[in-house]
């Protein structure tokens, strides 16, 4: 029987030590105090054996650097948390990050040896996005911001609440929303420019759009203002990027909208002023004093940060808020960028933006690689650039933070985007598609 394209031994060898250590990187407070030392091990041997059987130790990327320095920086976010959250916040994150930093190097590194193992990532990806989408709704906190939507979410089984620690109560829908927002844009982007005729008769073409529409409905259902505005801004993109009247169509509306938000600001923020917390936009306001606190934290420890996650632990004692008691958890700054600067300090903030800023220049490469709007290059610079637009505008009110569960997709879709690079380079374009 012949073997798949996309089946290679050296990759699945790797999937399989990925799979075997992640309960132990993401839930490492459940084992024994050896089992990630050993876990690391596993992953070095994989490392070992990859360049055994490849003959090289990685894929190179231009954000080598930045990457170097970014995990580099996760032992100094370790090491600066006080010495009792070290334990409960700062350690889990960091092997949790460790992980996601094994998960990039093998997507970056076998997506780009070959299209098939290019396509096998792809479906992956896609896949896990459908499985956050289908097994996620069995355990969120609802909200019910739209009374219409109150008996189909009441009509959803709960089984997964309090399965997680840290989710005792239910998942977030903010959260939810975010991880989504990596893989949607990416699914939209090969449902609306299938890069083959006949896509009727295609079956993969039917599972993508599925998939899209199913992921769709949980961000709506979610209701979470800060994902559904990032999804509208991918779909944006999705739609009026390919064609040059869109591109100026696009332009236009970002102009419009900057100089708005530059004459209005004074209005807006009179009437923000005026908002009482029982109104609609008191989320806004609440933000707005957690964004100020969370800029006194980092002007306090620019260098080091507040130490990996410690965040939630730290600001009710050093910057109180008056709507929030000290018993109240919040998570995190509802910025991702924030954030990262808290946990990492600024030095890590600026390795982040520029991983951020060298993987937005690949999506542009891509799609000037491509010859059309429906060959593969072009699709996936497209979906690309509209997952990483999406996650950007939604990051800016929420955030879903280094180290938290759901932040492997962030990893995955940076592997993804330096990979596909990679191969489109030195693979001739029509081999690639």
């Amino acid at each position: 029987m012949r073997r798949p394209s996309w089946f290679d031994t050296t990759l699945f060898g790797e999937i399989l030590v990925l799979v075997a250590t992640a309960p132990v990187f993401f839930f490492s407070t459940w084992f024994p105090i050896w089992a990630v030392p050993t876990a690391i091990v596993l992953i070095a041997l994989s490392w070992f054996w990859r360049r055994r059987r490849l003959g090289y130790w990685l894929a190179r990327t231009p954000a080598d650097l930045a990457l170097l320095i970014f995990f580099a920086l996760l032992v100094m976010a370790v090491a600066v948390a006080p010495a009792p959250l070290r334990q409960q916040y700062a350690w889990p994150r960091a092997a949790i990050m460790l992980w996601c930093g094994a998960l990039f190097v093998v997507v970056a590194t076998h997506s780009a040896r070959q299209p098939a193992l290019l396509k096998f990532w792809m479906a992956a990806f896609l896949g896990v996005g459908l499985a956050i989408a289908l097994v996620a709704p069995l355990g969120i906190e609802w909200v019910y911001k739209l009374p219409v939507l109150g008996s189909l979410l009441d009509a959803i089984p709960s089984v997964l609440r309090g399965v997680f620690t840290g989710a005792e109560n239910g998942f977030s829908p903010n959260q939810v929303a975010g991880a989504l927002l990596y893989v949607w844009p990416v699914a939209a982007a090969f449902a609306v420019y299938w890069p083959s005729g006949h896509r009727l008769r295609d079956v993969r073409w039917w599972l993508v759009s599925i998939a899209t529409l199913v992921m769709l409905v949980v961000l709506a259902l979610t209701q979470s203002r800060a994902g559904l505005l990032g999804a509208a801004t991918g779909a944006v993109l999705i739609v009026l990027l390919p064609w040059r009247w869109g591109r100026w169509l696009l332009a236009f509306l970002v102009v419009s909208v900057a100089v708005g938000l530059f004459i209005g600001r004074d209005q807006l923020m009179a009437q923000l002023a005026d908002v009482s917390p029982t109104d609609g936009l008191h989320t806004l306001i609440s933000r707005t004093a957690i964004w100020d606190a969370a800029l006194r934290g980092v002007y306090d420890f620019p260098l080091t940060g507040m130490g990996l996650g410690t965040f939630r632990a730290i600001m009710s004692v050093l910057y109180p808020l008056d709507n929030y008691t000290v018993a109240y958890d919040l998570a995190h700054a509802h910025n991702f960028f924030l954030q990262t600067a808290l946990d990492m300090g600024l030095p890590g903030l600026i390795a982040l933006l520029a991983i951020y800023l060298l993987a937005g220049v690949q999506t542009i490469a891509l799609w000037r690689r491509g010859t059309g709007v429906h060959s593969g290059c072009r699709i996936c610079g497209l979906g690309f650039a509209a997952a990483l637009v999406a996650q950007t505008v939604y990051s800016q009110l929420d955030a879903v933070a280094l180290g938290s569960k759901p932040g492997f997709l962030l990893w995955f879709l940076f592997g993804l985007i330096f990979g596909a690079a990679n191969l489109a380079f030195r693979t001739p374009v029509q081999d690639v598609t």
